[in-house]
């Protein structure tokens, strides 16, 4: 502002002031609802749903759009159909038959969004916020606002990644590597929500917070980016999506089922063995039958663990160990108390070293083209075969004098 013109505003406050009236106020518009970006609303909605900022900035609410494709397409390969819907049609997102709703990055929260949750979690729904920073949300789930500023790693350079702590949601990674150089610092405003898990810097040093999990979901403070390999970015968000709503692991579960009994053109593993059969040469149903006899012990041990509660796209029965603070090289075993000892195992810097030769000396000793050294097979020969080429009939090979001694 030039100093004559605010040498003048100045006098004019002055002379309000001193005659007793107080400079007039515009009432602070509201923030626009309108849409910034035009969004398909989907026709219907399904147990999960993702929900999208399109009330922001253009580029800002196109970003939230790719977020949340991007996560809709991995819990759809998880078996989990999730349809995304615009925040500026919320209400129809959050309608039977929802019980999941995923947010991505709503920063424009009124009453109204606060009223259409609150009848969603009343009603047993569940939430799992994504990089919001909207401090209405923050403290309707119960965790501090935003700050102005993020917090960087101590030392520089930039968080890699956050770590859940145990035990952590059922199936979750353990550690998802994934790249900020910055990130909000937010803790739990109420006593019912807890950290879950927290930023790591390259050296391991602890940093802010990075998940919350309270009674109304899940609050995650950054949203992953493509930097987090898919496997774990689909396994967080079928992880976090099922827990909030155990019955998703059997839908989860049925699908992939589904998809992979797909392949053989059938829709159960009965229809699976019945195709193949038919496609077998006669010499070879047997072999067929006899595989899908051990299919069917499998799937009916599945049966048997999803009759007491364990979800088999869980993989509840299977367990990560870390053996990172065993320091002294050697063969352990694990004992638990009426469930059994396991084999033995190596904990060694050198552990793969054994597989990675197996694995080389399998791959040279089936190359073709090449004379093979006795010295690096253990002393079996083999003349370079396919020398002059592929042979296409058996026949031929037969007449083929290069295979002679064969």
């Amino acid at each position: 502002m030039p100093r004559v013109t605010a040498a003048l505003f100045a006098a004019v406050l002055a002379a309000l002031f001193a005659s007793g009236a107080a400079p007039a106020r515009k009432p602070a518009a509201a923030p626009s609802r309108k849409p910034s970006i035009a969004a398909e609303v989907p026709a219907a909605t399904a147990e999960v749903a993702v929900v999208f900022d399109d009330l922001d900035a253009p580029d800002a609410a196109r970003f939230a759009r790719s977020r949340a494709v991007s996560a809709s397409r991995l819990l759809g390969r998880a078996g989990l159909a999730t349809p995304a819907f615009p925040q500026s049609s919320l209400a129809a997102a959050l309608r039977e038959p929802c019980r999941v709703a995923h947010l991505m990055h709503l920063s424009r929260v009124d009453r109204s969004d606060l009223a259409a949750l609150d009848a969603f979690v009343a009603r047993g729904g569940r939430v799992v916020v994504h990089g919001s920073e909207s401090p209405k949300l923050a403290a309707w789930f119960g965790v501090t606002a935003p700050p102005k500023e993020r917090t960087p790693p101590p030392g520089g350079g930039a968080w890699s990644a956050f770590r859940f702590a145990e035990p952590r949601p059922l199936n979750a990674p353990a550690r998802v590597e994934t790249r900020a150089s910055a990130v909000f610092s937010l803790r739990a405003a109420a006593p019912d929500v807890r950290a879950i898990a927290h930023w790591e810097d390259a050296a391991g040093r602890r940093g802010p917070a990075a998940a919350f999990r309270g009674p109304k979901g899940f609050w995650i403070v950054r949203t992953l980016y493509e930097d987090a390999s898919a496997r774990d970015r689909a396994r967080l968000l079928s992880s976090l999506t099922c827990t909030m709503h155990a019955p998703l692991w059997r839908t989860s579960e049925k699908a992939l089922e589904a998809a992979a009994w797909a392949v053989a053109g059938a829709k159960d593993a009965a229809g699976a063995e019945a195709a193949l059969v038919r496609l077998a040469p006669e010499g070879r149903r047997e072999i067929v039958r006899s595989v899908f006899h051990g299919v069917r012990k499998v799937d009916a041990a599945r049966a048997e663990l999803c009759s007491r509660g364990l979800y088999g796209a869980a993989q509840s029965n299977v367990w990560e160990l870390d053996f990172s603070d065993v320091r002294a090289p050697g063969s352990y075993f694990i004992r638990i108390p009426g469930v059994g000892r396991s084999l033995a195992f190596y904990i060694d810097k050198a552990v793969y070293e054994k597989a990675l030769k197996v694995q080389a000396l399998g791959v040279y000793e089936q190359r073709c083209g090449i004379a093979l050294d006795p010295k690096l097979t253990r002393g079996w020969e083999r003349i370079a075969c396919h020398a002059g080429g592929v042979v296409a009939s058996t026949c031929e090979r037969v007449k083929n004098p290069e295979f002679a001694p064969f």
